[in-house]
């Protein structure tokens, strides 16, 4: 059974999973550019204290098989809370499952308990989440992300 949890960034970091769904997250959708991951995990756990960033775990049973954290913070130019993913991934092999859905459903909820009035998910281009988000109607694309390298 699929169960999503709200949980501390250092509790997700101490479970020995994460690290496979890390590298499994990396290989699908890393910006070649920025490699090598080096997570700031103080970073990670200061905004999740400071309720700037949710962190949730998706579980089948007790086996964690994806998680998500996304970002509260004011838009400046409308002056209003909203929240963005930061991360968001289920592994490969659980996708159809719900999982997914069941992720994004639980961070909308929580994203609006605390007073975001929007929701945006980032999506590497072509990846399987664009995909998925491309065909949900209840979102819209509304923006895209240019990248440029400046080293």
């Amino acid at each position: 059974m699929i169960i999503i949890k709200q949980i501390d960034y250092r509790d997700l970091n101490n479970i020995s999973e994460f690290k496979n769904i890390v590298e499994e997250y990396t290989a699908e959708s890393a910006v070649e550019e920025m490699l090598p991951i080096k997570t700031d995990v103080d970073l990670y756990i200061k905004l999740n204290e400071l309720k700037k960033m949710i962190t949730l775990a998706a579980y089948d049973d007790d086996v964690l098989i994806g998680y998500a954290n996304f970002l509260l913070s004011p838009n400046l130019h409308y002056s209003k809370l909203t929240a963005v993913t930061e991360s968001f991934f289920i592994k490969e092999d659980y996708r159809k499952t719900g999982a997914g859905m069941a992720l994004l459903k639980e961070m909308e909820k929580l994203a609006k308990e605390n007073g975001a009035v929007a929701f945006m998910v980032t999506a590497p281009s072509d990846s399987k989440l664009s995909v998925v988000m491309e065909k949900n109607k209840a979102y819209k694309e509304t923006n895209k992300v240019f990248f440029k390298s400046l080293l």
